[in-house]
């Protein structure tokens, strides 16, 4: 079979033709089917079903087949190639990027599978991304912002906690946790609790009570009051250090 491709290459045939040949002939010689794939930037399955179909058919029918003018499948994304390219061009995220030039691709015709290759990504990624640019338009390429877990008290519930907090300022953690847990029957760490309270109500732990976060209880120090304690000519607290003794001769 291999002389038989090796005649048949030499024949003038569609680049398209020529390259799945090319595939087949180095999947016969022993090469790894994901090398002829990727040469042909087919599957590595296809390249085996290839293999298959021209055992089984010969050479020559199955090139016949292959050379027989059909009409031109058409592109699985109705799409301005040129304006995604454009888009592409002006986009910083070289992820996203990456995507739009996948989509300009296969608009222009390309098979999911070979945009894929030619821009480094999934096909698998490719195919959901043309799905939702179908559905979404451009913003179907961008990321999705990720939503993260609710949180245990609404917005209104943590407005009635704050004149609480600010009325007896000096309670603890431990103070404020039971306080949730009295009147909403809800338990959060201490970590959480102080960033729920710092995100929604804007009020922090300083100076051992709680305040807002706009006013600070106490001012901050200034620069000669950093190194006031610096003064000149004053020796160092360090220890001096000690002399390795000489070894004996």
């Amino acid at each position: 079979m291999r002389r038989e491709i090796a005649s048949a290459l030499e024949r003038h045939l569609k680049p398209q033709v020529r390259s799945r040949l090319v595939a087949i002939d180095m999947l016969l010689s022993g090469q790894p089917k994901e090398d002829a794939a990727a040469c042909a930037l087919v599957r590595p399955n296809t390249v085996t079903d290839w293999l298959r179909v021209v055992g089984r058919d010969g050479i020559l029918p199955t090139l016949a087949r292959w050379e027989g003018r059909r009409q031109p499948r058409p592109p699985q994304l109705d799409a301005d190639a040129v304006a995604l390219r454009e888009l592409a061009a002006k986009e910083g995220n070289p992820r996203i990027r990456k995507r739009m030039l996948a989509l300009a691709c296969v608009a222009e015709g390309i098979s999911p599978f070979a945009a894929s290759v030619t821009a480094g990504l999934n096909h698998g990624a490719i195919i959901k991304r043309i799905k939702r640019f179908q559905q979404e338009g451009v913003a179907g390429i961008q990321d999705r912002k990720i939503v993260g877990r609710r949180h245990k008290l609404s917005s209104a519930q943590f407005q009635e906690l704050r004149p609480e907090v600010l009325k007896h300022p000096t309670m603890s953690y431990g103070q404020f946790s039971e306080l949730v847990w009295t009147r909403f029957r809800v338990r959060y760490s201490r970590a959480s609790l102080a960033r729920l309270l710092r995100n929604e109500l804007g009020i922090v732990w300083n100076a051992g009570k709680f305040c807002v976060a706009d006013t600070p209880t106490t001012p901050p120090p200034s620069q000669g009051d950093l190194f006031e304690h610096l003064q000149p000519n004053q020796p160092s607290r360090r220890p001096p250090r000690r002399k390795k003794p000489n070894p004996a001769p």
